[in-house]
């Protein structure tokens, strides 16, 4: 079997894991020493889901796992993971519906969030661990599509 069919024949741990809860492991529901990762399609390309794994979990299944994951800083926007997201109404499992969010089809800017970040250059040594980081302040406070759930 190629590795492009291997990874077609794997689930999408963003599909198959069973938390949807932002804060928590998907696999385990622990809210300690998290990580976040970006999930890819069979041809490498990013795909607007993200994966919450505590570290130990991560070690277990990310590395043999045939389909790309990118780990993500923490401190990066990922609408619908954040904990911020919890209580919105926008939020459906890990995933973002927000109307103003410019990948559901919103008009420009789309979201924004506070504490504002950016996108910085890393140069590493070696070269291979030079590229582009999302860089901010702390965790995302605010979000300016969030509408919270009324009781």
């Amino acid at each position: 079997m190629t590795r492009q069919s291997n990874k077609a024949a794997w689930p999408k741990l963003s599909e198959t894991l069973p938390g949807k809860t932002p804060g928590e492991c998907q696999r385990c529901a622990a809210a300690a020493a998290l990580t976040y990762w970006q999930e890819h399609d069979e041809q490498d390309q990013p795909l607007r889901a993200f994966v919450v794994l505590c570290q130990p979990c991560a070690d277990k299944i990310i590395e043999p796992h045939p389909r790309l994951y990118r780990e993500l800083p923490a401190v990066q926007p990922m609408p619908g993971v954040m904990p911020i997201c919890l209580d919105c109404v926008h939020r459906t499992g890990l995933s973002c519906t927000c109307p103003a969010a410019m990948f559901n089809g919103g008009p420009r800017p789309g979201l924004t969030f506070e504490p504002p970040g950016q996108m910085i250059h890393v140069c590493r040594a070696p070269r291979s661990k030079s590229g582009w980081i999302y860089s901010a302040p702390g965790p995302v406070t605010a979000c300016s599509g969030k509408e919270v759930q009324r009781a």
